[in-house]
């Protein structure tokens, strides 16, 4: 499978499929070994040692990607016929209120300590705000370079490279979150958001631990729904909540809406009529 311009969160799951792959066979597995029964009884395998559904699924297509690939590459005869994913819960995407995002922003400005030598009270905020205006995925954020933002119309630049969508994206940060990054002048700052010398998997702990912690004193839950994808998530009803489901999926990147309303639209947070405010009442009183 061509994975030199993915991701590495994406090269990660092929490593991490292969990884368990290996040891449900207690062998390296090749790629004309593999059958529909064959990968079926590895998700068994799987999910039997409390693998989630859903990761469980990612392992699924993964191999699958690559048994399909050798497949076009006529290095095997045969491919997947009908190796279903895990039925999993279909759950409401869900989104911080704004009253919510106020106290994570609260929590945040009152912070002493410091990091890369931005006091802390300025580096949350900014980043929290960063990804309110944008709806940005985390790692697109702190891997974008200093010169992706101008400073003064507030444009923020997003390469597709950067992109899970692949496409570029600009987008017009609102003078409150661009004054906080205008504050933000460490000494040989190359980044937009200084970080360690890399955004790897060790640094990415660090600031998923201490996003934790502001969730945590902001009196808010922290599960793994909970985390920095759940701002994007934010981002896009809030804005969809006001102008349209079409607006809120053109802001997070989704050339289908129909993505944005399945994954990241919480109806919980829109402004808008609900069945009991339409139906007519039957003429019953308690």
């Amino acid at each position: 499978v061509p994975l030199a311009d993915s991701s590495k969160w994406t090269r990660g799951d092929y490593l991490s499929s292969l990884k368990r792959l290996r040891q449900f066979a207690a062998c390296d597995v090749t790629v004309d070994q593999l059958t529909d029964a064959f990968v079926e009884s590895f998700m068994v395998w799987a999910r039997q040692r409390g693998a989630a559904p859903a990761t469980v699924n990612t392992y699924r297509a993964c191999i699958l990607a690559l048994w399909r690939y050798a497949y076009r590459r006529r290095l095997i005869d045969d491919q997947p016929r009908n190796v279903e994913k895990l039925r999993l819960p279909k759950r409401i995407p869900d989104a911080w209120s704004l009253q919510e995002f106020n106290r994570l922003l609260k929590v945040a400005s009152r912070l002493r300590g410091a990091i890369c030598g931005v006091p802390e009270a300025i580096f949350w905020p900014a980043v929290l705000l960063v990804l309110y205006d944008t709806g940005l995925r985390i790692s697109a954020l702190m891997h974008l370079p200093l010169e992706s933002l101008d400073m003064e119309t507030g444009d923020l630049f997003v390469p597709a490279e950067l992109q899970k969508h692949k496409s570029d994206q600009v987008f017009r940060l609102h003078p409150q979150t661009l004054s906080l990054v205008r504050r933000i002048e460490p000494a040989g700052r190359e980044k937009l958001i200084p970080w360690h010398d890399e955004f790897n998997e060790r640094t990415r702990s660090q600031l998923y631990n201490g996003y934790r912690s502001i969730l945590r004193s902001a009196g808010l839950s922290t599960g793994s729904r909970d985390l920095f994808h759940k701002l994007r998530r934010t981002s896009g009803t809030l804005l969809a909540s006001v102008a349209g489901e079409k607006a809120g999926a053109d802001h997070l990147g989704h050339s289908d809406p129909q993505v944005f309303i399945t994954h990241y639209l919480d109806p919980r947070k829109l402004n808008r009529q609900r069945a009991t405010d339409l139906l007519p009442r039957p003429e019953w009183q308690e």
